[in-house]
């Protein structure tokens, strides 16, 4: 989380320039033959920071820490549709399971926003914990769980009301939380305190900590549950927790430190944002190869529902739509 606290900061300073330019401009320039892989670049309106997948598999949305858009990318033509106006920096999206709704984090000012997807604007504000970096949407759709970096704790909002209906206390300085499928059990990344929580949903108790002994920032679980892989950049690595002991069985080691870690729909393939975007067999632990990105490093991924296509968002402005069928090394 550090270097991507770090760069986001830069970009506050620097948000003014080029932002008419960026809307301006072609949204989608087609990429040189020299990576097959890439389906295209998506010039985003700002610094790309966090995608998530729209619930109906239509559109990824893209977070911008430099300017005041949110960005939707047509998955189909992997082209950008649209932007939508929140007027600060954001952070962590979660979408609603009907589509309808985003959750944004406004880190710099404690709150998330609520967007109507569409009409495309921001339709309620709700006050947060300290710092809330990411949001997560519960397996049952009706509830959110805001991270919050500099309170040690997450708020869980119920989406009916919008309104904050209980906390969860964690480890020091969380920064991302994933549920197992039956949304009974939450994992959460305790950032500086090297650990990752797991706690009980329906009591908000955590239960166990899993020592990593590193920093830990993003975690993603395998579609049966029985795979936690939690991200270790300060020792380039990426753990792999057995949750049925939650013990670290393998550790997977990378060049270049890992950001954020995502699971293919089907279970088979980890992918790890890098230096591109690795990818790792998950029944062999095995990295079986990378999808290059012209020379980039990787900030944040999400997978297309029917497990086609992959977005990477990286510094400076450019979100990569990958493909990924068929693909093995």
């Amino acid at each position: 989380m550090t270097s991507r606290l770090a760069r986001t900061a830069l970009a506050a300073a620097i948000c003014a320039l080029a932002a008419d330019v960026a809307l301006t401009a072609p949204a989608t320039a087609m990429v040189p033959s020299d990576t097959t892989r890439i389906i295209s670049r998506v010039r985003d309106t700002g610094q790309p920071n966090f995608v998530e997948m729209g619930s109906l598999g239509k559109y990824a949305y893209v977070s911008t820490s430099d300017n005041s858009y949110l960005d939707a990318i047509d998955v189909a033509t992997g082209k950008l549709a649209y932007s939508i106006k929140i007027g600060e920096a954001q952070n962590g999206i979660a979408i609603s399971k009907d589509g309808k709704r985003g959750y944004v984090a406004i880190s710099g000012e404690d709150r998330i926003v609520v967007v109507d997807l569409k009409a495309r604007r921001v339709i309620r504000s709700i006050a947060t914990c300290e710092t809330p970096w990411q949001v997560v949407m519960h397996p049952s759709g009706k509830s959110v769980y805001v991270v919050c970096a500099d309170s040690d704790s997450l708020d869980v909002i119920d989406v009916a009301t919008n309104k904050v209906t209980g906390e969860v206390l964690t480890g020091t300085t969380p920064t991302d939380v994933v549920f197992s499928p039956n949304g009974k059990t939450g994992y959460v990344a305790n950032s500086r305190a090297d650990s990752v929580s797991v706690f009980n949903v329906a009591t908000g108790k955590e239960t166990q900590t899993i020592a990593t002994g590193k920093s830990t920032d993003y975690l993603a679980i395998t579609p049966d549950g029985r795979k936690l892989y939690v991200n270790c950049d300060d020792s380039d690595s990426v753990y792999v927790v057995d949750t049925a002991t939650n013990t670290v069985t393998a550790q997977l080691p990378f060049a270049v430190g890992p950001e954020e870690v995502a699971v293919s729909p089907d279970g088979t393939r980890l992918y790890v944002a890098s230096k591109g975007v690795a990818v790792v067999d998950t029944a062999t632990n095995a990295v079986i190869g990378t999808l290059p990105m012209q020379g980039k490093k990787a900030w944040a991924l999400a997978v297309s529902p029917d497990g086609k296509r992959v977005f990477a968002s990286s510094s400076p402005e450019y979100t990569y739509v990958l493909d990924v069928v068929g693909f093995t090394g």
